[in-house]
């Protein structure tokens, strides 16, 4: 186990694609009664306990990301000069925010803005910061309730490492034992994925083209109940192409591409390409712990001639979407260690990115969260579960889609990032809206 006060970690080669230099944010919010006997102080004090426990345990948690020149363009995590703390913002005096009117509304976007519930955006400005700590907690106090938001560095973890560190996190605030299992599986390593000794991916000519964006976009939440989820799993498995099964998340990702890009008809040649860019937890097809805290995330791609995507039965692109990732034929495990060797071949390595080829314009990015277990964690507290886990609005990136960790009762909660004439089709169009419950 490194040392608390002396470490250097790489973050390995995937982390040192500067496409993850950005944090991800997630928010749970939890209800506190007015007449509670947990104040501010005992709340933020189990906190921050709990992360002096963690921090002893997984030393790399309270550290920072450096970037080394002298060491081809590589990134580590070295110890940070301060103790990892909860930070406090108490907005109980804001009444334009609190937990009943956050609950009436249902947790929109509009009313869960980074500024207020993060220490550091997601995406930085024109200023970079001085640091890049590994992890923050934030407790945001409202009337009626508390949101503690988990930010952590992308280039250390994907969202099944920030679960895992949560879940590590909710263990020491509560005084649980950690066991020998995740005392050795939280530790990160950076030689856990093998790159390929050579790669048959090609070094780019140029740079990746940046693509400007023009429209006005916004973040806007949409509700998918468990009944729905089914309804759809069930009409894409009436149209199963070389697959015996669709998951859920097969199915409503086919149908959010479908329903997305019917709504851009208007502007888009049926003849045109338009793709999909699906991110992937690798971790079952290269041997790794499931519960890993670092970066262990790859991309499928699917490209259909737009009449295709929207003409065919949902059943056929959710075949497609599950023969990328069926182990048996999937190719993601030799995928990931070929771009990681083409990432450890080049002295300047922000002249790939696997991102580089997408239009937001016509093309759509999802990443699914639906089986982060955020809904059981509860730290301790003595709150009992959240009612709601969000990512905050943050700086609009179109065609960015995430779907929410999966709700108790079954509901997956889907942001997405689109221009306005875009969401207004989408929110008219009337298959749509059989399944989507617009928030906002």
């Amino acid at each position: 186990m490194e040392s608390v006060d002396s470490f250097s970690i790489p973050v390995g080669s995937l982390g040192n694609s500067p496409l993850f230099k950005l944090y991800t944010q997630l928010s749970l919010c939890f209800a506190l009664p007015q007449d509670s006997a947990k104040d501010q102080n005992h709340i933020v004090g189990i906190l921050n306990n709990g992360l002096q426990r963690m921090s002893e345990a997984f030393p790399w948690v309270s550290g920072q990301v450096t970037f080394s020149e002298e060491d081809s363009g590589t990134y580590r995590i070295v110890p940070l000069k301060r103790k990892l703390q909860a930070i406090v913002n108490d907005l109980t005096g804001d009444k334009s925010i609190s937990m009943d009117r956050l609950r009436k509304a249902r947790f929109p976007f509009r009313m869960l803005d980074e500024s207020i519930l993060a220490p550091r955006p997601t995406i930085s400005g024109p200023e970079p910061p001085v640091d890049w700590p590994v992890f923050f907690v934030q407790a945001t106090f409202v009337q009626g309730g508390v949101i503690l938001t988990f930010v952590t560095q992308h280039q250390v973890m994907d969202m099944v490492g920030q679960e895992a560190v949560m879940r590590l996190l909710s263990k020491a605030c509560s005084k649980e034992s950690f066991t020998e299992e995740e005392l050795s599986s939280g530790q990160l390593q950076s030689d856990i994925i093998t790159p390929l000794e050579q790669t048959d991916l090609q070094i780019p000519e140029s740079s990746p083209v940046a693509h400007s964006q023009t429209a006005d976009c916004s973040w806007t939440y949409f509700a998918f109940s468990q009944k729905a989820l089914r309804q759809l799993r069930s009409i894409a498995e009436e149209h199963l192409e070389g697959v015996e099964y669709v998951s859920s998340d097969d199915a409503l990702t086919a149908f959010i591409w479908q329903s997305v890009t019917r709504s851009r008809l208007d502007r888009l040649n049926s003849d045109n390409e338009v793709k999909l860019a699906r991110a992937v937890d690798v971790r079952r097809y290269l041997d790794v712990h499931a519960s890993y805290p670092g970066l262990v995330h790859f991309m499928t791609y699917h490209t259909f001639e737009v009449r295709k995507v929207v003409n065919e039965p949902l059943g056929h692109i959710a075949s497609d979407l599950r023969k990328s990732v069926d182990p048996r034929i999937s190719t993601l495990a030799h995928d990931t260690r070929s771009f990681m060797a083409l990432i450890d071949s080049l002295p300047d390595k922000a002249v790939v990115s696997f991102m580089s080829d997408q239009d937001p314009t016509v093309d759509i990015s999802i990443s699914s969260w639906s089986k982060v277990d955020a809904y059981n964690l509860d730290f301790g507290l003595g709150l009992g579960k959240p009612e709601a886990v969000r990512r905050p609005k943050f700086t609009p990136v179109e065609s960015l889609v995430f779907f929410m960790p999966r709700a108790p009762n079954g509901e997956v909660v889907v942001g997405m990032c689109l221009r306005e004439d875009d969401l207004g089709r989408l929110q008219a169009d009337e298959w749509y809206s059989k399944f989507a419950d617009y928030i906002g």
